[in-house]
């Protein structure tokens, strides 16, 4: 999706050609080629799959095959790469015919790179790669101890969608059959790195809590439990994953809170999304990242108190209490959910990504 929303707003610079794997689907950038690989997605595999670096080479070979065979018969002026994987094999080749190699990288290579020996295959990586985009400083340092730092620059996750009227909302909230009842969402992969479970685990204290609903959105390994708790649960409600971002505002915009993950030093893109539309955040204290779950906690400092709650994960009960609280004393109404709204402008716009777009035309 970093990769989309940066094609979608550099479109008019640049002429992309995208190649990648995944089954058919609507393409939603318009006026831009796109050539897609039928292949089973990624993201349907569980978290061990995602850590296990060996995996991902023998996972994506038919892209970095691809990659290989068009750029020199090509010859573009850049490939943009979702990792460092897919264009790994056409770096050499890049670097006979003067194609910059700019890698788009979210993940966290510290996992990853457990031998001497990958340590120093990745440091070479440095004299192919002209630059890097990460979503945080964070993810900066990860990257830094293999790539010179100058060609590192953080492009901090940002979102176009806005929030609806107060009029919409109530409209809404009347459509869903849920204008008398608080709302709790979850939006994001449902896997075992995400802090979905505690929300789960917290059900059969908040069912009985009166007019109260919690909906799940996305898909994943884990998808199973959550059709489970539907099933079983009168107030839990599974929606499956949602593509369409008009569909997916209106669910945020109905939430009294989202109930959301981040890192140590960044908010995931559901977060920022909620916050955008007006709907103040619940995040449990600690990192959607497998190898950090439950290890260590994230900073107070992550995001003010009036945009939402930063929870403890070891205390479910204190945290069923604090929801209890938010609903019965109203403290996600409206004034917060403006606060909301005012806090994702202005952290959180178009202009995050301004400096990766100003890079690409120095290309």
């Amino acid at each position: 999706m970093c990769v989309e929303e940066l094609i979608s707003v550099s479109k008019k610079n640049f002429k992309y050609w995208v190649i990648g794997l995944g089954p058919q689907r609507r393409w939603k950038i318009e006026g831009v080629k796109a050539t897609r690989m039928p292949y089973f997605m990624f993201d349907k595999l569980g978290s061990e799959y995602a850590s296990n670096i060996f995996f991902n080479y023998i996972y994506q070979i038919p892209l970095m095959v691809v990659a290989l065979f068009v750029v020199p018969i090509y010859r573009p002026a850049a490939i943009l790469s979702n990792g460092f994987t897919p264009v790994l094999l056409a770096m050499p080749v890049c670097k006979l015919f003067g194609v910059r190699v700019v890698v788009y990288y979210g993940s966290f290579l510290e996992r990853v790179i457990k031998s001497k020996l990958l340590h120093v295959l990745f440091k070479r990586l440095n004299s192919f790669v002209d630059a890097v985009f990460v979503n945080s400083e964070g993810s900066r340092y990860d990257v830094s101890r293999f790539i010179n730092a100058k060609k590192i620059l953080v492009v901090e996750h940002w979102t176009d969608l806005q929030p609806l009227s107060f009029e919409e909302r109530l409209r809404l909230r009347k459509k869903f059959g849920v204008d008398k009842k608080f709302v709790i969402l979850y939006v994001g992969k449902l896997s075992p790195d995400k802090p979905f479970d505690y929300l789960l685990e917290m059900t059969d204290t908040l069912c009985n809590l009166k007019d109260l609903v919690i909906w799940f959105a996305g898909s994943g390994p884990l998808s199973c439990l959550v059709e489970e708790a539907a099933a079983k649960i009168p107030v839990v409600s599974y929606l499956g994953f949602i593509e369409d971002p008009k569909k997916l505002i209106e669910f945020y915009s109905v939430a009294d809170i989202t109930w959301s993950y981040a890192d140590e030093t960044y908010l995931a893109r559901p977060a920022i999304e909620s916050l955008a539309v007006g709907t103040p955040i619940m995040i449990p204290n600690t990192p959607a990242v497998m190898e950090k779950k439950g290890k260590c906690e994230l900073p107070e400092t992550l995001f003010p108190q009036e945009v939402g709650w930063l929870v403890a994960v070891n205390d479910i009960e204190r945290v069923a209490d604090l929801i209890k609280k938010i609903k019965d004393e109203k403290l996600s109404g409206n004034k917060r959910r403006r606060t909301c709204i005012e806090y994702a402008r202005k952290h959180y716009s178009r202009k995050n990504i301004e400096a990766a777009v100003g890079l690409l035309e120095s290309f």
